[in-house]
């Protein structure tokens, strides 16, 4: 069993409009997802997408985002209490005046300019599904 992992998320281009976004509550509760590169061509990230998953330390936003959803990155959700506590370890990368730099001015998470790595990962993600 793995103990953490770094996810690119892929999604075949143009085949159902479901896979053009993340859904609400789609990631919540993992607990080894340490970083992840959304492929471009996704438009939105649902409600908690990615909420309780304590290990996140950086999220690759690509342009093809446009809306981010109510504590859909870095937070957790606390059931006793009821209330969502931010995590603040996560840089989002992305390209600034984008949702994710939006996201990260909103919320005050870290932010910087999508490394050259990230870019290939998800440039060949989009290769690997589009084939």
């Amino acid at each position: 069993m793995l103990s953490s992992f770094f996810a690119i998320l892929q999604f075949a281009p143009n085949t159902c409009s479901f896979m053009e976004g993340i859904g609400k509550n789609a990631f919540s509760g993992c607990k080894n997802i340490e970083g992840i590169t959304i492929p471009d061509g996704v438009t939105s990230i649902g409600e908690n997408a990615f909420v309780n998953c304590p290990k996140i330390r950086r999220i690759g936003i690509p342009d093809s985002v446009l809306s981010i959803g109510k504590h859909a990155i870095g937070y957790e959700y606390n059931e006793r209490g009821k209330i969502y506590l931010p995590l603040g370890t996560i840089i989002i990368y992305g390209k600034e005046g984008y949702a994710g730099y939006l996201y990260a001015q909103e919320t005050g998470l870290r932010f910087g300019e999508m490394p050259t790595r990230l870019r290939l990962i998800a440039a060949a993600t989009d290769l690997i599904a589009s084939s």
